[in-house]
C-alpha cells in the first residue's frame, strides 16, 4: 500500500503536468512535475525502489509523448545515479538535495536532447540548452518543496526511510 501511493502521486503529478501546468508555463517552461517528484523518491529510497519508481514515471512521460522507452530508460539510469549518490557521498540535507535535482535534471534534459537528435534527427540549437537551464532551475526550485513535503508525509505515515541517516532541514 505504501509503494501504490506513490506511484498515485505520480499519476496525479502527471495529470496536472500535462494539464494545468501546460496552460500557466512558469518563464514559458513548463514544469516537469513527475520528473522532480521521481528524483525527491530516488534521494530517499533504496536502488529497486527507485529504479521501479522510475521506468513507471519514465513510461507515463513517455506515452505523452508519444515515444516509447526514451524516457524509461534515461529515468531507469537517473534514478540509479541518484540513489547511489545520495546513499554514499550525501548527506540527506535540503541544499545538497537541491544540488543533486539541479544537476539530474540537466542530465536528463541534456541526454533527452541527444537521444532526440541521434534516434530521430531533431535539430537542436543554442535556445535548446538554455530552456534546460531555466527548466533545471524551475525543477530545483520545485523539488525544495517536493522533497520537503514527501520526507513529511513519510515520518507522518511513520513509514521508514531506507536510509539510516536522519533527514536534516
Amino acid at each position: 500500500m505504501k509503494n501504490f501511493k506513490e506511484y498515485l502521486w505520480i499519476l496525479i503529478l502527471f495529470l496536472l503536468q500535462t494539464t494545468l501546468c501546460a496552460r500557466y508555463k512558469i518563464f514559458g517552461v513548463v514544469p516537469n512535475l513527475v520528473l522532480v517528484f521521481a528524483v525527491s523518491a530516488f534521494a530517499v529510497n533504496s536502488i529497486p525502489r527507485s529504479a521501479f519508481l522510475a521506468v513507471f514515471a519514465g513510461l507515463m512521460l513517455d506515452w505523452s509523448a508519444g515515444r516509447a522507452g526514451v524516457n524509461a530508460l534515461l529515468l531507469l539510469y537517473l534514478s540509479l545515479l541518484v540513489s547511489y549518490a545520495s546513499e554514499k557521498f550525501f548527506y540527506k540535507r535540503l541544499v545538497y538535495i537541491v544540488i543533486l535535482t539541479f544537476a539530474a535534471d540537466i542530465l536528463y534534459s541534456v541526454f533527452y536532447l541527444a537521444l532526440n537528435f541521434y534516434i530521430w534527427g531533431v535539430f537542436v540549437n543554442f535556445q535548446s540548452f538554455m530552456r534546460v537551464i531555466i527548466q533545471a532551475s524551475v525543477d530545483t526550485v520545485l523539488s525544495v518543496i517536493c522533497y520537503f513535503a514527501y520526507v513529511k508525509y513519510k515520518n507522518r505515515e511513520n513509514i521508514k526511510l531506507s536510509f539510516k541517516k536522519d533527514v536534516i532541514f
